[in-house]
């Protein structure tokens, strides 16, 4: 009977310790809006939310954070009977330029919070910065290419407040002229201050029917930009660090003899900046 037992109680599983969790509503707030966060962990243990403009760089204890080296304690207390505490936080967006906030939880059975058990990190936008969307378009001219060599036919000034990717659109009508060239190149690319060329689209091919076909090719490109290198094209997006950009919409003629002189018409060239995240 007692061998019974013990075989019993040794399959029933030992409830696990109740781990440290950080939820927050709204996750999108607006500057000197508060958002409500809600701690879970073990009852009674001490609690602190901790909030930074960075998500990871800083230790305490020797356990890695998801918070950087800027960060500030928020708001700590114990944990009540149930393991809960909800409080209110204000993310600091006002009169500043950021664009999200790091929040992360800790916890501990001592008020030092040696060792210290971490949350999950999470994100707090700024509703004002989150919901501002930057882009134009700009129109090009008619132009003349010469053969196969590449040609500017549009650019614009780009100037960017905090890292984002972008998505460049561009069009053209491509119609080989005194050329005997069939196909247009269109691709999109991002030069720096330095003007060096950091980001680009793959291209985009359009071919004529014939070398005698006279008709005007509409040729478009649409693309998140991604990383340019020497050796061509990296797989990943482009993420632009803050600063002034120009983006350059380029055009070359293709398939056929290199010479003559192939005309674009009716080109334009847009950007959006999107949140890299």
């Amino acid at each position: 009977m007692c061998a019974a037992v013990a075989a019993v109680a040794a399959t029933v599983a030992t409830p696990a310790a109740a781990q440290t969790t950080l939820t927050a509503d709204p996750g999108v707030v607006a500057p000197g809006g508060t958002v409500t966060i809600r701690v879970t962990g073990p009852a009674g243990q001490h609690f602190a939310v901790i909030g930074s403009s960075a998500n990871g760089g800083f230790s305490y204890g020797g356990v890695p954070l998801a918070v950087g080296s800027d960060v500030v304690i928020l708001v700590q207390g114990v944990l009540d009977g149930t393991g809960q505490a909800t409080l209110g936080v204000i993310p600091p967006f006002a009169g500043t330029a950021l664009d999200r906030y790091y929040l992360q939880a800790v916890t501990s059975t001592s008020a030092s919070f040696l060792p210290p058990t971490p949350s999950a990190g999470l994100v707090i936008r700024n509703r004002d910065a989150s919901s501002a969307v930057t882009g134009t378009t700009v129109a090009g001219s008619t132009s003349t290419l010469n053969g196969c060599n590449t040609v500017v036919i549009a650019s614009t000034p780009v100037t960017i407040t905090r890292a984002s990717k972008v998505m460049a659109f561009g069009h053209t009508a491509y119609t080989r002229n005194t050329s005997n060239l069939r196909s247009g190149v269109l691709h999109v690319e991002l030069r720096n201050a330095s003007d060096t060329t950091v980001a680009r689209s793959y291209r985009s091919l359009g071919t004529l029917s014939s070398a005698t076909d006279n008709g005007r090719l509409p040729i478009s490109v649409s693309q998140l930009l991604k990383v340019w290198t020497p050796t061509g094209h990296e797989p990943q997006d482009f993420v632009a660090a803050a600063g002034d950009y120009t983006l350059r919409l380029t055009m070359s003629g293709n398939d056929g003899t290199c010479a003559g002189n192939p005309v674009v018409w009716d080109t334009a060239l847009s950007y959006l900046l999107v949140d890299p995240s």
